[in-house]
């Protein structure tokens, strides 16, 4: 894991590595995993926890690190798609059927010809806009359908733990021209931000197993 050199926001850093188990403990504790979206939160989460565990290998080179980042990033795309492709339907699902294909089939082929050892680039930032419209549209159906019980809605707190986040990241990434869009390290103060917001999101994915209702009372 890339070092700040601050002793404080590198100790936090690697606590943040375990928040991704609090989704998962609390769905299996609820039995809540048979239930679509909290299904896939878990298995995502479950990658992230993963993924922070490699990067505590000691000497990882940066060409392994790109590796490792591309690969989880498109593991993350695929399972974060299937989630919010249950806000679709009809022939919008269809479309958004397609156009997942396509962008993944580009996403595979781009990372092939720039060699997997190369930081993500412009791709992943394209991705993680992706993620961010897909969960804002989620959200924003939720909203406009008025549900009676959405704070018990798995999926709003998915979504709105995933705006929050990507929010963030896209912008301080964007606007310091690092992080995995160009492979340059982040300054202390804004991966100490970045590592609040990630804290954040699975605080919020946890929300949704913990506030789920398997038997909503019915609507009147």
């Amino acid at each position: 894991m890339p070092k700040t050199g601050n002793p404080f926001i590198d100790a936090f850093s690697e606590v943040c590595i375990y928040f991704p188990l609090l989704p998962v403990i609390i769905i299996f504790l609820k039995k809540a995993y048979q239930q679509e979206s909290l299904n896939f939160l878990m298995i995502l989460s479950l990658l992230y926890f993963v993924k922070g565990l490699l990067l505590l290998i000691p000497g990882l080179p940066p060409s392994g690190l790109h590796m490792m980042e591309k690969l989880f990033s498109l593991l993350e795309l695929l399972i974060l798609i299937l989630i919010f492709r249950i806000q679709f339907t009809g022939k919008l699902r269809y479309t958004v059927t397609l156009f997942q294909v396509a962008f993944l089939s580009s996403f595979i082929t781009f990372n092939l010809l720039t060699g997997l050892h190369q930081p993500a680039g412009p791709v992943q930032g394209a991705a993680d806009g992706i993620l961010l419209l897909m969960a804002v549209y989620s959200l924003s159906e939720l909203i406009i359908r008025e549900e009676a019980h959405i704070f018990k809605a798995p999926l709003f707190w998915i979504a709105g733990g995933t705006i929050f986040y990507f929010s963030i990241s896209l912008l301080v990434q964007g606007l310091g021209g690092y992080g995995n869009l160009t492979g340059k390290a982040a300054p202390a103060d804004t991966q100490l931000l970045l590592d609040v917001a990630d804290a954040a999101r699975f605080l919020l994915y946890s929300l949704g197993g913990i506030l789920f209702d398997r038997h909503p009372p019915s609507r009147a």
